[in-house]
C-alpha cells in the first residue's frame, strides 16, 4: 500500500490547496462586490443626475474584476481542478450576456444590448445593482463539495502517514522501511503531478472537450504516479536485496 501513498497524498494535497484557493476567491469576490456597491451608493448620492451611469459603470467594474479574479485563481489551482473548472464554466460571459441574464431574472425581459432601451431608468439601475451583487456570489454547491473533499483529504493524509508510522514500528528494519517509503512516496508524488500535468496538456493540445481533459489529467496522474511508485519499489527492493546478499 505504501506504493500508492504518493498518489493519495498528491490528490489530498491538491484538494486541500484547491479548497483554500477557492475560499480565498469567495472572500475576495464578496469583499470586492460589497465595496463597489457601497461606493456606488455613495456616488449616486453625490451625483443623483448620473445614477444610471454610476451603476452601469459599477456593474462593468464588478464583472471585470470578478473575471480577473477567476482567471488568477484558475492559474493557481491544479491541472485537474482547472479542467473541471472549465468544464463547469469555460469562459467568463460577456457583459452584454450578463445584462441579458439579470434583466430576465429581475423583470422577465431579455435584453442583449448594454443600454437596456426597453426598461425605465430605475429598472435599468436595478439590473445593474443586481449584477454588482451577483459578482460577489459563488456556486454554493461547488463550495460545499470543495470543503467536503478538503476534509476527507485531511483525513486521508493522516491515515497515510499513520500507515507509514505503523509500518515503521512493526518493521524488523525500521530504517530500511523508512527509506523504502520515502523513495516510493516521493516518486509516486512527483509522478502523479507530472502525469496530471501531461494529461491536461495533451488534452488541450488535441483540443478535446473539457470533460476529456479532466479525465486525461486524472488518469495521467494516477497511472504515471502509480508507475513511478512501483518503479521506485522495485528499484529499492533490488538495491536492498543486492546489498543484503553481497555484504
Amino acid at each position: 500500500m505504501s506504493d500508492f501513498a504518493g498518489n493519495s497524498a498528491k490528490l489530498a494535497i491538491e484538494s486541500i490547496r484547491n479548497s483554500q484557493l477557492r475560499q480565498h476567491y469567495i472572500e475576495i469576490a464578496e469583499t470586492t462586490a460589497e465595496t463597489i456597491f457601497h461606493e456606488s451608493k455613495h456616488a449616486e448620492v453625490l451625483s443623483p443626475c448620473q445614477r444610471l451611469d454610476v451603476w452601469k459603470g459599477a456593474a462593468k467594474k464588478a464583472s471585470k474584476l470578478r473575471n480577473i479574479l477567476m482567471e488568477e485563481t484558475r492559474g493557481k489551482i491544479s491541472p485537474t481542478a482547472l479542467a473541471f473548472s472549465k468544464l463547469l464554466k469555460n469562459k467568463a460571459p460577456k457583459f452584454s450576456d450578463i445584462i441579458a441574464r439579470y434583466s430576465y431574472r429581475t423583470f422577465g425581459k431579455y435584453e442583449d444590448a448594454e443600454s437596456l432601451p426597453d426598461l425605465t431608468e430605475s429598472r435599468q439601475i436595478r439590473v445593474f445593482q443586481e449584477i454588482v451583487k451577483a459578482s460577489g456570489r459563488t456556486n454554493n454547491k461547488i463550495n460545499i463539495v470543495s470543503k467536503v473533499i478538503a476534509y476527507f483529504s485531511v483525513i486521508s493524509l493522516i491515515l497515510t502517514f499513520a500507515f507509514i508510522l505503523n509500518g515503521t514500528v512493526i518493521s524488523e528494519n525500521p530504517l530500511t522501511y523508512i527509506v523504502h517509503c520515502v523513495i516510493t512516496f516521493k516518486l509516486g508524488l512527483v509522478g502523479a503531478y507530472l502525469g496530471s500535468k501531461l494529461g491536461s496538456l495533451g488534452g488541450y493540445y488535441l483540443e478535446l472537450k473539457h470533460i476529456y481533459v479532466f479525465i486525461l489529467s486524472l488518469c495521467g496522474g494516477l497511472c504515471i504516479g502509480t508507475a513511478s511508485a512501483v518503479f521506485g519499489d522495485i528499484s529499492i527492493t533490488y538495491v536492498t536485496t543486492y546489498f543484503h546478499d553481497n555484504i
